[in-house]
C-alpha cells in the first residue's frame, strides 16, 4: 500500500496543468492544515507564521521534470512578490519536498537551479500526503492572507497562474 501511494506522489505529472477543486479532504475557503518544516538551512517554517500574506505552496520532487522545470517560474514570482511589499505583507512560495536523503542534497539542487525561495523537507511525507492529500507532482497550493485555500494546481503552472495566484506582476 505504502508503495502505490509513493509511485503516485512521485510520478510526473505529463497532463496539462489544471485547476482543481480541492484535494481530498480539504475544502476551498477553510483554513488549510498548519505545518511546521525544517527548510534547506535547518530553520524551522512555520506556515501560521505566514499569517497577513497570500501564499504558494508548491510540492515537488527533484525527479519530476515538470517541478524542476516550473522552479525558475517559482522563483521569479517570488521575486517580484518580494519587490512590491515589504517583506512581511510579500506573498511567500515555498517548495515543499518528500522523501530526501538529506536537506544538504536539496539544498544543492536548489542552487543549481537558481530556488532562492524557501525549500522545506518533508522526510515522511507527514503535510505532502497525510496532511494534503497530495497525489500528482508538482503540485501547488494557494492559500489567502487568513491561510484559507483559494485554488489547487495539478501540473506545473504557468507564470501568468503564479502571477495572478499571488496578485504579482500584473
Amino acid at each position: 500500500m505504502v508503495a502505490v501511494l509513493l509511485v503516485i506522489l512521485f510520478w510526473p505529472s505529463a497532463a496539462a496543468p489544471r485547476q482543481a477543486a480541492a484535494l481530498p479532504g480539504l475544502r476551498l475557503g477553510a483554513t488549510t492544515p498548519d505545518f511546521t518544516l525544517q527548510d534547506t538551512h535547518g530553520r524551522a517554517i512555520h506556515l501560521a507564521a505566514l499569517q497577513g500574506r497570500r501564499a504558494l505552496i508548491n510540492f515537488w520532487s527533484p525527479t519530476c521534470p515538470p517541478c524542476v522545470t516550473e522552479m525558475p517560474l517559482l522563483e521569479r514570482v517570488w521575486k517580484e512578490g518580494r519587490r512590491m511589499a515589504s517583506k512581511s505583507t510579500a506573498p511567500a512560495v515555498l517548495g515543499v519536498v518528500g522523501m530526501t536523503n538529506s536537506s544538504a542534497a536539496i539544498a544543492a539542487f536548489g542552487r543549481r537551479v537558481g530556488a532562492t525561495y524557501p525549500l522545506l523537507v518533508d522526510p515522511v511525507l507527514q503535510v505532502s500526503l497525510l496532511d494534503y492529500h497530495v497525489g500528482v507532482l508538482p503540485t501547488s497550493v494557494v492559500l489567502d492572507a487568513r491561510g484559507r485555500l483559494v485554488s489547487v494546481h495539478l501540473g506545473p503552472m504557468t507564470l501568468a497562474q503564479m502571477r495572478q495566484a499571488l496578485d504579482v506582476g500584473l
